[in-house]
């Protein structure tokens, strides 16, 4: 596994991560090995301060599965995207709200607007090219999780946030 995320973590006192920074930067890194990402995805997310988002994806190229843990450095934020590879190849996406608004899900139900805003330009990117769809996730807590869908989400009905669902995820193909 390429160390960056956790190098880029482990350097000293970083303002972006106190959330005064207007300009985040994003660090990535893969490996093909479902287990150990999500390992460091966890270590991670219960390891930096409340709120930062770290994702983690499955881009898929020529049948090979590449996992990427990746963050922004920035409280409640996060982007869907890949130095490395292309939305086209990208599989599912999930990524932590555990920040003061992410526990509190049921109540603040605006947290996914920008969620959705992105998830609906990678939706069209890959309705244009004949694409399926990727699926899109939040992480409330270390183990449940919130689909977003093109019709919302749906916190009522959460899946187990664990390697065995992770494997079963694939694209949609039809309506999203």
């Amino acid at each position: 596994m390429d160390n960056s995320v956790i190098s880029d973590l482990s350097k000293g006192a970083n303002p972006l991560l106190s959330g005064q920074s207007t300009t985040p930067y994003f660090s990535e890194s893969f490996t093909q090995n479902l287990n150990d990402a999500f390992n460091v995805y966890n270590f991670l997310d219960n390891n930096t301060n409340r709120g930062v988002e770290f994702s983690l994806a499955n881009y898929n190229i020529h049948g090979q599965d590449n996992f990427q843990i990746a963050t922004m450095h920035d409280m409640d934020g996060s982007e869907i995207k890949s130095n490395r590879f292309s939305n086209d190849n990208l599989i599912w996406s999930v990524h932590n709200h555990d920040g003061p608004r992410g526990l509190d899900y049921k109540n603040v139900g605006n947290q996914w607007v920008q969620d959705k805003i992105t998830m609906n330009g990678i939706f069209r990117n890959n309705a244009s090219k004949g694409l399926g769809f990727p699926r899109f996730f939040t992480v409330n807590d270390n183990n449940r999780m919130i689909e977003i869908t093109g019709a919302g989400q749906n916190i009522n009905k959460t899946q187990p946030f664990n390697v065995q669902f992770l494997k079963s995820l694939e694209r949609l193909y039809g309506s999203k």
